[in-house]
């Protein structure tokens, strides 16, 4: 521990443990935290525990580790909309829109929607276009569909009848079998697409 983390005392355990979890990418035990961060374990346990009735750490269902929770997830998201508003990752967008005539962004999975963190726009749009900060659902748009084919399939299986599904358009598609023969589509071709499925 250093002199800083000294001073800070427990904000700074806290905050190594969150960054322990969220560069894990696999769900941690309490133990390989404590080890890690050199911790005693009742101080990590307790940590952990503090941090999870925050929101911040999970524990998901028929695991033993410990994720990222909602509200580190969303903080995550707020910080960077933040931090691509002014950085030269619009730059690239606007290139890329210019380039193809078509929006490109940059979106996360939140809470069952895409949050749009960065976006760049045509002159004369042509279809659905969103700000950032804005967010769409999951299985009526084309990035929702794209993050949905990052997923193994016990995931997709596990996630897909948890989402709500609401009909939108006459083409939104709301039976849970189609959207993941969609996303299985989407994973081979290596692109998603969506037909007036959000907006007509």
């Amino acid at each position: 521990m250093n002199q800083k983390e000294q001073v800070l005392g427990p904000l700074a355990r806290a905050l190594a443990v969150l960054r322990f979890v969220a560069a894990n990418r696999r769900p941690a035990t309490a133990a390989e935290i404590a080890a890690a961060l050199k911790l005693p374990l009742p101080t990590a346990h307790r940590l952990i525990a503090n941090l999870e009735a925050l929101g911040y750490l999970s524990r998901p269902v028929g695991e033993k580790g410990i994720v990222p929770g909602p509200e580190l997830v969303g903080l995550s998201a707020d910080a960077f909309v933040f931090a691509f508003a002014g950085s030269g990752v619009n730059a690239v967008l606007r290139k890329a829109c210019d380039a193809i005539g078509e929006q490109c962004e940059i979106t996360v999975g939140r809470r069952g929607y895409m949050e749009y963190l960065a976006t760049a726009k045509v002159d004369m749009a042509a279809g659905l276009q969103f700000d950032a900060g804005r967010r769409s659902p999951l299985h009526c748009t084309s990035s929702g569909k794209l993050y949905l084919s990052t997923l193994d399939d016990a995931a997709l299986a596990k996630l897909v009848p948890t989402l709500p599904l609401e009909r939108f358009t006459a083409h939104t598609v709301t039976e849970p079998e189609e959207l993941i023969r969609q996303v299985h589509e989407a994973r081979r071709n290596g692109f998603a697409k969506s037909n007036e499925e959000y907006v007509a």
